[in-house]
């Protein structure tokens, strides 16, 4: 995000419709996370694991709910042109880490890349790659941030961030000898708010970009997906894919006003988010979701 706009962490800064804050309980995140652009919560143990975007190792950040790292984990094999989001799932009796190499601020990838590996123990040095998904879609390139494997362990689900209204792809996760998979296009999320006049005047040349999607993650009925201003939770009926539970209505979820949020993820209860921002000191904020027990 910081190289397709120049300065425009800074904006965001002075772009806000609701000034930066930071919550009672707030934990900050180690000096050298200052990119944060993927979060999800370990299935089994009381650990998130994080990614950097371009410019950055490919490195797997093990991050104590304190804040603090636990550890690094070096992905073999794996080149991060630019990690965008994380996702945890299981598959086959084994917990899977899929980091989404889909990163394209100006539309110019010819292709995308999608790494599976192992979930691996904090104090790992490395982490062996298990699978590459090279992704095209149908329709041209896009830039996404925004991406989520199904609870099912099948299909990873993606959501654009510069198109308006953002569209919907997923691909399958099954392994294929073909060199790259297209991605199937399942309609878009017509209904995340545009700015408001405030965040426009506030900010008349940043102000626009305050609800394009920047994460997503997935549970077996809800759908969380994260903007630079607000959350958004879709419900999923029985029988619904999530191209149609996205195209719903959502349910707002007012997140603490960071500079830049790019990472979002559900508690492993389901009862809260955990969100994180680019820039240090970066915060690691607790959000309860609506409904939730304390």
């Amino acid at each position: 995000m910081r190289k397709a706009v120049p300065g425009l962490l800074l904006a965001l800064l002075a772009g806000c419709s609701r000034a930066p804050e930071e919550p009672a309980g707030t934990r900050l995140l180690a000096s050298d996370l200052v990119e944060v652009s993927g979060l999800a919560a370990s299935h089994a143990h009381p650990w998130l694991w994080a990614e950097q975007d371009s410019g950055n190792d490919p490195v797997l950040y093990a991050i104590g709910t304190d804040g603090s790292t636990l550890g690094t984990v070096r992905v073999q094999g794996a080149t991060n042109t630019d990690w965008e989001d994380i996702a945890l799932y299981e598959q086959g009796g084994q917990t899977w880490i899929l980091l989404a190499d889909t990163g394209d601020n100006l539309s110019l990838r010819s292709e995308v890349r999608l790494y599976i590996v192992p979930e691996p123990d904090p104090h790992d040095a490395t982490v062996p790659l298990q699978q590459t998904i090279r992704v095209v879609y149908p329709n041209g390139p896009h830039d996404c941030e925004a991406v989520a494997v199904d609870p099912a362990g099948d299909t990873a689900w993606l959501v654009t961030k510069r198109d308006t209204p953002p569209q919907i792809f997923s691909v399958p996760l099954a392994p294929t000898d073909l060199p790259t998979v297209v991605a199937a296009a399942h309609g878009t999320v017509p209904h995340i708010p545009p700015p408001t006049a405030e965040d426009l005047q506030d900010s008349p040349r940043y102000g626009q970009y305050r609800s394009q999607p920047t994460a997503l993650d997935l549970r077996p009925d809800v759908a969380v997906l994260q903007t630079y201003k607000d959350a958004y939770l879709f419900r999923r009926a029985e029988g619904q894919d999530w191209g149609a539970a996205l195209a719903g209505t959502p349910t707002v979820v007012d997140t603490p006003q960071l500079p830049q949020t790019e990472s979002a993820t559900f508690t492993p209860d389901g009862h809260g988010l955990w969100i994180t921002t680019e820039q240090a000191p970066a915060p690691l904020d607790l959000v309860p979701l609506p409904g939730a027990a304390p």
